[in-house]
């Protein structure tokens, strides 16, 4: 998935919010209120985050490139927590689960969802953010803030998790041994890794205040409210900064993560052509010659559209101001139609192939344990269907407007090469969700092939050996 900056409309909307509202200083933390959850929102959409859910519903779901973490904010929900992120499980990294109460500060959850943007630190220790701002660490794994409204808890480990649980709560104040009403939770489950438990504890325990309008802090307790010296045209570039960094922090992790190695050698020559595309219910074909060819091609084009990709990221980030704006508009489209272009072609020996796989992976999805699956594979594989056959429609297309062009119109005319360049433009959106989600026909196969398969006959038993006797 493309990463792409905030539309002006939304931080449009973020200005006009904040545009009228004095800002004021609110201390500490943990009173501060809810705030605008756009800290939250835009941050992730900035990194490529998309929304998932109705738009016209109450619920917002977000989902990462890759689809392996979801934020969903449920405002209806039946329980206290309106903010819940879950992380699926990920070669060797286990899936874990958070969840944030309603009126946790958005700026503090903001700490957490950012640190999922950038490349993880070296595992820092957790408590450090809140013992180096005064807070009361006992022996008992519990810290507390200067006010004790505030405590931090990490559970010990029990028959039910062989990892400690992080739980962090604040409270209104109350009588002797008896602590008041909850007033906000979050809660992070023993999977939860460890940058990310020390970036949120980092956002709560900063002491320098947030800003909120007049009021409106949570209630009249300890909360400290004082006219803030910043102005709202500043809170409002303070946020946009802020954006603009998570973006280029975004694509920088993103290059720099670890992709699984592909032979770099070309496909060795077949002694047959490739399999006709299915065009009905299709199980595993019995050539497996095919389907290795077909899952080569697979890996090779994951391969070469990221390479593809990452190079367009690093002409655009060159070549664009902060905003996202291109200082050339005519070079800066040519080379995006070079992009087009280039994703195209490193499609095509994937393209007759591409059927039969997705056939194949969802047989053999059909047929694994119930355990060994992923819930994302079962929306990848619509993701892919859906744009295998936009693919073939806009490939119709560009035959039937190839064959309308003049007798003059060949390769290297401009009358052909823009009509291309446009059927290239029309399918990159669709090339792009093959190279981000094909990953899942490798995984679906790979799986099977380490799962027990009805696919395959259970050999024999071997009879037992009987001790001749020579004659």
């Amino acid at each position: 998935m493309q990463l792409v900056p905030l539309s002006e409309r939304q931080l449009a909307a973020f200005a006009d919010k904040h545009a009228w509202q004095i800002p004021f200083d609110t201390s500490p933390r943990h009173l501060a209120g809810p705030g605008d959850a756009c800290h939250v929102t835009h941050g992730l959409a900035a990194a490529g985050w998309s929304p998932v859910s109705d738009p016209l519903g109450a619920e917002i779901v977000l989902a990462s490139p890759g689809l392996r973490y979801r934020l969903q904010f449920d405002p209806q929900s039946a329980t206290s927590a309106w903010w819940r992120l879950r992380a699926e499980p990920d070669g060797t990294e286990p899936g874990w689960y958070a969840e944030f109460g309603e009126r946790v500060p958005a700026e503090v959850l903001a700490g957490f969802t950012d640190a999922l943007i950038v490349l993880p630190p070296q595992q820092p220790d957790p408590w450090q953010p809140v013992t180096s701002a005064g807070w009361h660490h006992d022996s008992s794994g519990t810290a507390r803030s200067p006010d004790s409204m505030c405590h931090v808890q990490l559970r010990p480990l029990s028959e039910f998790h062989d990892r400690s649980s992080w739980h962090i709560e604040t409270r209104e104040p109350g009588h002797g041994e008896f602590s008041g009403p909850r007033i906000w939770h979050a809660y992070l489950d023993e999977n939860t890794p460890a940058h990310l438990v020390g970036a949120f504890l980092t956002a709560l325990a900063d002491r320098s205040p947030l800003q909120r309008g007049m009021f409106e802090r949570i209630g009249h307790y300890s909360a400290v409210q004082e006219p803030s010296p910043l102005r709202p045209q500043q809170v409002v570039d303070a946020h946009t900064a802020r954006i603009k960094s998570l973006r280029a922090q975004a694509r920088s992790a993103r290059r720099q993560q670890t992709t699984p190695a592909t032979p770099p050698a070309a496909p060795a020559p077949r002694s047959r052509p490739l399999a006709a595309e299915p065009t009905g219910p299709l199980t595993i074909s019995p050539d497996h010659h095919t389907h290795r060819d077909s899952l080569r091609h697979l890996d090779h084009y994951v391969r070469d559209s990221q390479k593809i990709l990452d190079a367009w990221d690093a002409y655009s980030d060159e070549h664009t101001d902060l905003d996202g704006w291109p200082h050339d508009d005519h070079a800066y489209g040519m080379r995006k139609s070079q992009r087009d272009a280039d994703t195209a072609e490193a499609f095509e020996p994937l393209r007759y192939g591409a059927r039969h796989l997705l056939a194949t992976a969802e047989t053999q999805l059909t047929r694994l344990p119930e355990n060994t699956v992923q819930s994302r594979w079962v929306y990848q594989l619509g993701v892919l269907h859906t744009a295998l056959d936009r693919l073939d429609e806009l490939h119709e297309q560009w035959l039937l407007t190839r064959d309308a062009l003049p007798a003059t119109a060949e390769p290297g005319t401009a009358d052909f090469d823009d009509a291309l360049a446009e059927h290239h433009a029309e399918s990159w959106s669709y090339l792009d969700d093959w190279a981000t989600h094909g990953k899942a026909l490798r995984e679906i196969n790979t799986a099977a092939r380490k799962a027990p398969s009805p696919l395959i006959p259970t050999p024999a038993l071997a009879p037992a050996r009987r001790t001749a006797t020579r004659k």
